[in-house]
């Protein structure tokens, strides 16, 4: 069981899944609009959060990709 590192209440475990991005209109740089070269990005995400509903806040998120080795990990303060 994870604990919420603000207050101290057990966290829900939540996972998600996509496999379909849409690049966004600006794919390269800030103001500049230009067509990216694919038009949706398919693959694979799984996204794994702790959540405390006590304070209504996620305290850690991961990415998982079944096609890549390793996890990505985001943190939060």
């Amino acid at each position: 069981m994870v604990k919420c590192k603000k207050c101290g209440h057990r966290t829900v475990l939540a996972t998600g899944y996509a496999n379909s991005f849409n690049p966004d209109e600006e794919p390269y740089e800030n103001g500049m609009i230009e067509d990216p070269e694919q038009e949706e990005i398919c693959t694979e995400v799984i996204v794994g959060i702790h959540y405390c509903e006590k304070c209504d806040e996620v305290s850690d998120a991961w990415i998982e990709s079944p096609h890549q080795d390793g996890n990505k990990t985001a943190k939060f303060e």
